[in-house]
């Protein structure tokens, strides 16, 4: 069974790049432009996994994610944090509190956001 990831992001690029990585290694992939369109989705058909930016116009990336963790029909999908805006220290440790399982720089290695996708995943396995 293939994976499907939700891609939470208000911008249109970063949506598409994530998009085309994630659908070339396999994943079929849903997309919002933020998290109070992710919620919608999420209640109509949950996906296997939440990748979500943090800084987004209305509800930010933690807003989503508590309000995941706050459903018990959606607490149980691991969440990814894919961001350009990051405060090690700070992300790590408020993510962390929110059961999100990785923080990943928009920055960095693309390779790195497929194994936190991968690890996630595969985390209740």
């Amino acid at each position: 069974m293939t994976a499907t990831v939700l891609i939470v992001d208000d911008l249109p690029a970063n949506r598409e790049m994530v998009r085309m990585l994630l659908g070339h290694h396999g994943y079929d992939t849903r997309e919002a432009d933020g998290g109070e369109e992710a919620l919608k989705l999420l209640s109509k058909e949950p996906p296997d996994l939440v990748l979500s930016d943090v800084r987004m116009p209305g509800m930010d990336g933690y807003g989503l994610a508590r309000a995941i963790r706050a459903d018990p029909a959606l607490q149980s999908i691991p969440v990814v944090f894919y961001t350009a805006h990051y405060i090690a220290a700070q992300n790590t440790a408020d993510a962390a509190a929110l059961g999100v399982s990785r923080v990943i720089e928009k920055t960095g290695d693309l390779g790195e956001l497929l194994d936190a996708v991968a690890d996630a995943l595969n985390a209740d396995d």
